[in-house]
């Protein structure tokens, strides 16, 4: 009781305390399904937390891929990262990375050479701009995850990080 609810929600009259997801979507039950409630807070969080991460990226022409991409980039020895190792160590998993190298090279951030030894395979390294690209944008991200995220303790970060690497660890791919 005293917590107030949105004005365009119904009043719960029930018993049962709403969750704050369940008030924040307006529904007027609990959900009946508690794994599907937490499926729904990691997605209703993800969009909440993405959208300041991705103005960002856009204040530097870069999306959130990109930008993570030139961060495997500028991270792999020389000769450079092949597109398969960009491709599996993306955070998001991109079907054309192709396409997300091509607008890397574009913007002069990223460079392609051949491999002499065998001509089928291709390494993408950074470029000087690429560098400072990286070093232009990597302070102001760790501000905003602080920002974000910066209410949490570090007891609470610790506990998220292992919860949400369970829920994902039995589905990741590994091929």
């Amino acid at each position: 009781q005293g917590q107030s609810l949105p004005s365009t929600m119904a009043p719960n009259t029930s018993t049962t305390t709403l969750s704050p997801l369940a008030q924040e979507l307006g529904k007027t039950n609990p959900f009946t399904n508690p794994r599907q409630e937490a499926y729904l807070n990691l997605v209703r969080t993800t969009d909440v937390l993405t959208e300041p991460i991705a103005a960002l990226f856009r204040e530097h022409a870069l999306t959130q891929p990109q930008y993570n991409a030139l961060r495997i980039v500028a991270a792999a020895p020389a000769p450079g990262a092949t597109h398969a190792r960009i491709g599996s160590h993306l955070i998001a998993r991109s079907p054309d990375v192709t396409k997300l190298v091509d607008r890397l090279e574009k913007a002069g951030l990223v460079q392609r050479n051949r491999c002499t030894e065998d001509r089928r395979v291709v390494y993408v390294s950074i470029t000087p701009e690429g560098r400072k690209a990286v070093r232009r944008i990597a302070p102001k991200l760790d501000a905003l995850y602080s920002a974000l995220l910066g209410h949490l303790s570090n007891r609470q970060v610790a506990s998220l990080n292992t919860l949400v690497a369970g829920a994902r660890a039995p589905h990741l791919r590994t091929d």
